[in-house]
């Protein structure tokens, strides 16, 4: 597993783990690191070659899920990676 750290607008920082992802290839219209989402069924990250698609999560004291169950109680808009 992989892991990232978000950032919400009152600098409240949370930890998340990475399990399974996959990779779309395009010309990505975000700059690299921003943190994408419609708040029911993906969450996905703009790189220098396209999105990477974050398909598998866990937050600190939680189970492992799916992205589109942990978004059912967690909400990834207006986040931001901690870089």
């Amino acid at each position: 597993a992989a892991w990232m750290e978000v950032k919400d607008a009152s600098g409240m920082v949370t930890a998340v783990k990475v399990y399974e992802t996959s990779k779309e290839t395009c010309e990505p219209s975000h700059p690299a690191g921003t943190l994408l989402t419609d708040g029911k069924s993906y969450v996905k990250v703009a790189v220098t070659d396209g999105y990477l698609h974050l398909t598998s999560l866990q937050l600190p004291g939680k189970k492992r899920m799916p992205v589109a169950d942990l978004l059912r109680g967690f909400s990834f808009e207006g986040l931001e990676i901690v870089k």
